[in-house]
């Protein structure tokens, strides 16, 4: 590549008609260069930043992506026209998967209530905010002050970070525990903070457990660069236990201290802006989205654009259910007004009526179909599951590229920690950078198998994008190591074979037969011991010689004189249809069992 080429920042989507004015180019003559590449494109078509990169490049220009917005919230025309004012700092909890993050935020949250209501809690939305009173230093006053939790699973961790390029979350809790020590879901997190640059708390956790070892994890964290304060880091650890609620307070208190210092403000006057944390179907409210306020005043009535379409919100409640007019900033909502269901990390902007708001879903419309039909590719699982399934196909073969050579080692780590003797997972190929069609061939070389490649925090580039169409070789793609674990599990689960399992059910002996022809025939038991139902299975016991099987096959029907029954009780006469090749003789014995399948546990 020529390090003298001009650099453009651009988004991660493009339109045709906006890249050939970037390149200086006739439209008619970049839809010719991306027909050359096998993509049949319109003047109002959105290209993937790697695909606007490759055409870029051919003619002299490098693109690079817009850097992210690090200290500020994105500017809009009404952050000069209203004062900015302190705000709630919004916090997220991040984590080990066993290390007590959902027992510290129920603490903190059923605490909180409990000082003001009686009768316990209804929990309303997954984001909240609590009060907790904060001595001030100069006056001495205990002052109530608020603060924002966001409850997100750990593979929107991500999301609740950063969304579009605006700060979502102010400060990091993370939980490490006393008694188990920096883990690879630990580390994810701290790659988050360092990548998201969010000021970070270490909660150490479970102080009052057996083996709690302090030493032994502020050791870990600066293996980590992530050193806490009294080991010359940044970060202030506070100890603490999430099921007694020791150290919580001082936890609160840091977290307030540390928005003193970092001064968190927003306007709370004019259109608001909110990203959108859930998305739901409700079947009674229809759809539904849990946003976080950043700006401005959000009120019933207000029109608005998210997700590339419009609407206007028909109600507002707050995290603990309860109906409001107006949310401000850091206030975490539940919204219903909605045609359909926005992505989770969309922006919310109020607009100046509901023509507005329809004019700016037009353009942005196609950028949203664009993220829509990314999403969707997720589904390519599915496919992929059922063709492990059919081919009863016992080890998964994958490509991993990541971003870092830590990442990849993570990675490697945690899929190591997947132990079956069923089925198992064989990397194939590593590497770092992004996905390429060579690593691509190399999946596509491996005959009889199904090999699919992953990429971590890196994508294909075109070469490979055609490449693994032409192969019919899946490209999956992920920012969140406990997803991309958490899909591979489930591919795995897939390759296991099921245990095959009899349950004994009753015996009997054979009366009469009273059908012989056909595929079912109908043969009269007089059931001796246990119940039977239609779905188990009758089974002539016999001796049979080495290459003969004993004859058994599935009851479709039972019946008691004239009456058809779904279960034949012991110490009565029945006749049973049952599909089965051998007819049995009059006085064999018979057995019935149930068929189950139990898959392997991981």
């Amino acid at each position: 590549m020529n390090e003298d080429m001009k650099e453009i920042q651009v988004g991660e989507t493009i339109e045709v008609k906006d890249l050939a004015k970037i390149l200086g180019i006739p439209i008619t003559e970049l839809i010719g260069s991306l027909l050359k590449e096998g993509i049949l494109a319109t003047i109002n078509a959105s290209l993937d930043f790697e695909t606007a990169s490759i055409i870029a490049e051919e003619k002299g220009i490098k693109l690079v992506p817009k850097a992210a917005i690090e200290d500020a919230e994105v500017e809009d025309e009404f952050d000069k026209q209203y004062k900015p004012k302190t705000r709630p700092p919004v916090v997220t909890i991040v984590g080990h998967v066993d290390h007590g993050k959902t027992t510290l935020l129920d603490y903190i949250r059923k605490s909180d209530v409990a000082k003001s209501e009686a009768g316990g809690i209804t929990q309303h939305i997954s984001s909240y905010q609590i009060e907790h009173e904060l001595k001030d230093s100069r006056s001495g006053k205990k002052e109530k002050r608020k603060i924002t939790f966001l409850d997100t699973p750990g593979h929107e961790a991500f999301s609740a970070i950063r969304a579009q390029g605006t700060k979502i979350t102010d400060i990091l809790v993370l939980v490490v525990a006393a008694d188990d020590g920096v883990k690879p879901q630990t580390i994810e997190a701290i790659d988050l903070a360092k990548a998201a640059k969010v000021s970070t708390i270490i909660a150490i956790n479970k102080i009052d457990k057996p083996g709690a070892n302090l030493h032994l994890i502020k050791g870990q964290l600066v293996e980590q660069d992530f050193a806490t304060e009294d080991m010359g880091g940044k970060n202030p650890a506070v100890l603490v236990s999430a099921k007694s609620g020791e150290g919580v307070d001082e936890l609160l208190e840091t977290i307030l201290l540390m928005a003193d210092v970092e001064d968190f403000k927003a306007r709370d006057k004019g259109p608001a802006v909110g990203v959108v944390l859930e998305s739901n179907l409700d079947p009674k409210k229809g759809v539904t989205a849990t946003t976080l306020i950043q700006k401005g005043a959000l009120k019933v009535g207000d029109a608005f654009v998210v997700s590339g379409e419009a609407g206007k919100i028909k109600s507002i409640e707050d995290y603990m259910g309860k109906k409001i007019k107006t949310a401000g900033p850091s206030l975490p909502v539940q919204l219903t007004g909605f045609s359909n269901q926005p992505l989770i990390g969309d922006i919310l902007k109020v607009a100046s009526s509901d023509k507005e708001a329809k004019a700016q879903a037009h353009s942005a419309g196609r950028s949203a179909s664009a993220r829509r039909i990314n999403i969707a590719t997720k589904s390519d699982l599915s496919t992929l599951s059922r063709q492990i399934k059919d081919s009863k196909m016992t080890t998964l073969n994958v490509v991993i590229k990541t971003d870092v050579f830590g990442s990849l080692e993570a990675i490697k780590k945690s899929l190591e920690a997947i132990k079956t003797d069923k089925a198992s997972i064989k990397i194939i190929h590593e590497g770092i950078g992004g996905i390429n069609e060579s690593d691509v061939l190399t999946a596509e070389g491996q005959e009889g198998q199904h090999v699919f490649v992953i990429g971590f925090r890196v994508n294909p580039n075109l070469a490979a994008k055609k490449a693994a169409e032409k192969a019919g070789v899946k490209i999956f793609t992920y920012d969140i190591i406990y997803e991309l674990i958490d899909d591979l599990k489930d591919l795995l689960f897939e390759a296991m074979e099921p245990e095959k399992i009899e349950i004994q059910k009753g015996k009997g002996k054979v009366l009469k037969i009273f059908r012989r022809g056909g595929k079912a025939k109908v043969i009269g038991v007089k059931l001796n011991i246990g119940e039977v139902e239609v779905g188990d299975y009758l089974r002539i016991l016999r001796e049979a010689g080495e290459d003969e099987k004993i004859p058994e096959g599935k009851i479709l029907k039972i019946q008691h004189v004239n009456e058809e029954l779904k279960k034949a009780t012991a110490e009565g006469e029945f006749g049973f249809e049952v599909e089965i090749e051998e007819v049995p003789e009059e006085g064999e014995k018979v057995e019935f069992f149930k068929i189950e399948y139990n898959k392997p546990k991981l």
